[in-house]
């Protein structure tokens, strides 16, 4: 009945109460979504505050996550892509925590972000500057999946096979096991025991979390007695470890949809697209996907009053970005 394998199962010697929001998170998702982007903006707001103490920039008092982020970026303490995925995860799960808004599709999206930045974090502060990042192993299927969520996941499923990471691939045996248990325990009417054990694990975990925020105090009083030549190496060793970050071409749309949105521009990658017959409109900027050049699809063409004014090209981070620029000017 307990935790299986999981995508933050390397978090759980270093930082245990991160390792079982992650869990957490892989169990809501296809049965509470907002409730997985609710233990993920937890998950992005721990780091945030742990790397802060680190840097001894954590604002004093009892900061909330907004504090936090602005002191980061005022003091340029993180790259600004590992900035961004903190931005994203805070506004998804604030939509879930004070709207009940979220959907599988974003949880998807904020489980393989707040990965990247357990990764990150593991790397520059813990240690882990060796860790090799498998392929994430999507979870289960949602009954109301849409049937791009499930080719998703399907296509997430089949690089785990298709790769030759060995705990990855038993990773995704053994949650598909644990799936058919679960789904045998349903027909058996054990559903309360289940209840019970995750409601457990869940106060468990918020305790361990009031825990290690006391002991980030500690922390932030180390690092204000610390030379400043070792916060500077901290700052290096983070914008290093942020060029390794791998984020898939598919999440990549949704935090560039973001950014957009954010810009003025009227986008949705999913929704916005030439093949389902949207057009660009006067008295509008509209960022549409895939519309077709004589090179072929372009990612995103920016559209003001009618008129296509840029491209976008939207690659998996960090990838050969000077050797797609060519591509990019085809297409424009």
């Amino acid at each position: 009945m307990g935790p299986s394998a999981s995508n933050f199962t390397f978090l759980e010697e270093h930082s245990p109460q991160l390792c079982r929001l992650g869990v957490l998170a892989e169990r809501y998702f296809s049965s509470d979504p907002t409730g997985a982007l609710t233990k993920l903006r937890q998950f992005g707001e721990f780091i945030a505050k742990d790397v802060a103490a680190q840097h001894a920039i954590l604002p004093a008092g009892s900061p909330n996550f907004d504090d936090v982020l602005r002191s980061l970026k005022t003091k340029g303490a993180v790259p600004r892509e590992v900035a961004d995925y903190f931005y994203h995860l805070k506004r998804v799960g604030n939509a879930a925590v004070h709207e009940d808004i979220g959907s599988p599709t974003e949880a998807l999206h904020a489980l393989k972000i707040a990965r990247a930045v357990g990764i990150w974090f593991y790397r520059t502060y813990a240690g882990g500057s060796g860790i090799k990042a498998g392929p994430f192993v999507p979870p289960s299927t949602p009954d109301d999946a849409t049937e791009a969520l499930r080719d998703e996941l399907s296509q997430l499923r089949k690089a785990v096979k298709d790769s030759n990471d060995a705990a990855a691939k038993a990773q995704l045996a053994a949650q598909q096991a644990e799936d058919g248990r679960a789904k045998l325990a349903a027909a058996v009417e054990d559903e309360a025991g289940q209840r019970a054990f995750w409601e457990h694990y869940a106060a468990e975990t918020e305790a361990a979390l009031r825990a290690a925020e006391q002991a980030i105090a500690a922390t932030q009083a180390n690092a204000e007695s610390a030379p400043p030549q070792q916060l500077e190496l901290l700052i290096r060793a983070g914008i290093e470890q942020a060029q390794s970050i791998d984020i898939d071409e598919a999440t990549t749309r949704v935090l560039i949809d973001e950014q957009l949105r954010s810009a003025g521009w009227e986008v949705d990658s999913a929704v916005l697209r030439h093949a389902a017959g949207v057009r660009p409109a006067y008295g509008k900027a509209m960022a549409i996907a895939e519309w077709p050049t004589k090179s072929g699809p372009v990612d995103y063409a920016l559209f003001i009053d009618g008129r296509c004014v840029g491209v976008i090209e939207a690659k998996r981070q960090f990838r050969d970005v000077p050797g797609r620029i060519g591509q990019a000017k085809r297409y424009a």
